[in-house]
This record gives C-alpha cells, structure tokens and sequence, in this order.
C-alpha cells in the first residue's frame, strides 16, 4: 500500500499527537505513584522535661524547702492555688539612703535568696521546724544568736543522792524580757519570709507577709507593757501559751492572731509584788545614831591626839589635832 505525501504528513501528526499525549499520561502516572509512595518526614522529637534539681526543687507547701529561692516558692503555691503568677517582687537590691551618715547606698546581698543562706546562723533542722509550724517555745532560744550558744535543751539535776538529766524550764531558757524578745523576732523574721515569697506572685501578695510582721510588732509592744505589772515568770507562762494558740493557727493559714492580746490567758500574769516605801527624810529614825550619816574625816577629831598616841599638828589620818575647850569653873 502507498500513500500519499498529504496522507503520509496527516499520519505522522497524528502518531506524534497520540506519543505527546502517552507521554504526558506516562509523567502524571509516575508523579501520582511517587507521591503515594514517599514516606513522610520524621516526626518531631518529643520534649522530654528536664529532670528538677532536688536542691532547689519546691514542694507542695511552697516553703518547707530550704533551698527553694522566693519566685520557686511563688510559683509552688501559686500553681497549687491555681492563680496566674506575675512577676515577683524581691527585697530591693539597693536601698538609696539608707546610710545615716550619708554614704554610698547599702547593697543587700540576700535579694532573691533561699531561708538558708537568709539565716546563716540557725541550724537547718531548727529552719524547717520554723517554716513547718513545729518549733517549741523553749527551742525558740536557739534562734537568738547572742544566747543560741548557751541554750541546752536538758540540764542536770541533783536529787536524792543521783544525778538524773531533765529537760531545762522556759525560765532558765530565757533568762530574761532581752533574750526572749531577740528570739521572736528572728523567729517572726523567717516567717515573714516565707510568708511574702509564698505570695509574692500574687496581686496584693505582700499583704500577708505584712500582717504577719505587724502583728509581731503587736505582739513584743504587748509583752512589754505586761513586763511594767507582772512577773517575768508569769509572762513567760502566757508568752508560751499564747505561742501554742498562735502556731496552731498559723498551721491552718491564719496569722492575725498575733494583732490583740488573749484575755483567755490572763490568768497567767502574776502581779509585782509592791515596792518598799522609801523612808522619808523628816521622819523620826532619821535623826537617831542608828543609820546616821557619818561625818567626814577632816570634821572629826582625832581620839589618838587626845590620848597622846598621835603626836604632831597634822593627823596621819587626817583628823583634827585640836582638843575640847573646858568650861571655866564656877565659884562655889
């Protein structure tokens, strides 16, 4: 069979359109098998949290860690609270001013710090009973770095022929108004502490921290006016008593207790025995030998010169060298 030049050209078309078209079908195939064929791309790594460091990790109470800084503690409580926490506010680093004299301003070196390194002298086991409300009223001594040295919590006791080893009274644990008031407010300053870091995140947080610190300001202007009318010992028995009342409620989150004074425990308080009469100066004993003021030496006159046994003008002793006058004799 022979074709024609036209038909031979109309062939050849048509067979170059009908490869065209394979060939695009042929790339559109493979396109669509390759797509459904790549796998796709590895996931991102899953966020592994990183491990807490157990020195500065916080517990659930946001303050019986000793080592937890203040915005630690802020965000324990506040995440346990369930508050937004915002930003904390620390103890300022400089304090314009604060020399009396003038000088250049006072760096605080405790900004942002945990209760440890606040209270380099309180032992850390004596630290955590503070902050978990389960110190004593005798172990509060300890908290005074003037008498901590001083403080045993036993002491020896002679009776019967032995000597036996019982735990000291709260008077000889503080033995006076100074050692007691020096150990309230180291003991109210570590409370303060964390009771403003726990809040510190808070809107109006610093609130509590300073209900807190004004009711131990109450609290000491209180046993100072008891002290001008009661006994020592007695304030220390409604001190220690009134102690007890307030941790307990402290325990539950309530600190203004420490604001007014507890009439409940005024049985306690002991009045001062009254003061001697001072003896008045016209009064009868006054003038009698008997507690008479003595006169000085250089007034007095010498007892040896009369008897001879001190010779000279001027006494040794420094008296008087000068005999009486005699009364002339009357006529008979």
């Amino acid at each position: 069979m022979s074709f024609t030049s036209e038909q031979a050209t109309e062939i050849g078309n048509i067979v170059t359109d009908s490869l065209a078209a394979l060939k695009k079908e042929l790339a559109d195939l493979a396109a669509s098998i390759k797509a459904n064929t790549t796998p796709p791309g590895a996931p991102p790594p899953p966020q592994v949290p990183a491990s807490a460091d157990p020195s500065t990790s916080t517990s659930t109470s946001g303050a019986l860690n000793l080592f937890s800084t203040p915005d630690e503690i802020a965000d324990a409580y506040a995440a346990r609270s369930a508050s937004a926490p915002t930003a904390v506010q620390h103890s300022p680093a400089f304090f314009p001013g604060a020399s009396p004299s003038g000088g250049a301003a006072v760096v605080n070196p405790y900004a942002g710090k945990n209760a440890v390194l606040r209270f380099p002298h309180v032992e850390q086991s004596l630290l955590q009973s503070v902050l978990s409300h389960t110190i004593t009223f005798k172990e509060l001594i300890k908290l005074n770095p003037v008498t901590q040295q001083s403080a045993p919590d036993q002491t020896l006791q002679w009776a019967n022929g032995q000597i036996s080893v019982v735990d000291k009274a709260t008077a000889k644990a503080f033995p006076d108004m100074g050692a007691l008031l020096g150990a309230l407010m180291v003991y109210f300053d570590i409370l303060s502490f964390s009771l403003s870091a726990m809040h510190g995140k808070q809107a109006g947080g610093w609130e509590h921290g300073w209900t807190l610190s004004h009711g131990a300001s109450l609290f000491v202007q209180h046993l100072l006016q008891l002290q001008q009318h009661s006994t020592f010992s007695s304030i220390l028995k409604y001190a220690e008593r009134f102690f007890l009342y307030r941790r307990a409620e402290m325990l539950h989150g309530h600190f203004s207790g420490w604001w007014a004074p507890d009439t409940t425990l005024q049985f306690f308080l002991a009045p001062l025995p009254p003061a001697a009469p001072k003896p008045s100066a016209s009064s009868p004993g006054s003038s009698s030998g008997f507690g008479k003021t003595a006169k000085p030496k250089s007034d007095t006159v010498c007892l040896k010169f009369l008897e001879g046994k001190c010779p000279g003008d001027v006494c040794p002793y420094g008296r008087q060298h000068t005999r009486p006058a005699t009364a002339p004799a009357t006529k008979a």
